[in-house]
């Protein structure tokens, strides 16, 4: 009987809950549940917060809302730019 830890290319579940919430925004935005131009208000609505709260949170992380939008855009931009066929 094969086990899961068997398998190399299945990877563990993670506990979404239990994520830094700027991390659960990238993820978001990499699975496409956020948009790429989505505005604070809407990730905060997303995620069931008000946006003074999602700005709180991001700040006890260290971490600001535009900040992590501009990295993702990057990182979505050099991926794109890397895959297309010129």
């Amino acid at each position: 009987m094969m086990m899961i830890k068997d398998i190399p290319d299945v990877v563990a579940p993670v506990n979404f809950a239990t994520l830094q919430l700027s991390n659960r925004i990238v993820m978001s935005i990499d699975n496409e549940l956020i948009t790429l131009c989505a505005t604070q208000d809407q990730v905060a609505a997303h995620f069931n917060l008000s946006t003074r709260s999602l700005s709180r949170r991001l700040n006890n992380e260290g971490r600001l809302f535009t900040t992590i939008m501009t990295d993702s855009r990057n990182s979505r931009s050099k991926i794109l730019l890397e895959n297309s066929r010129l």
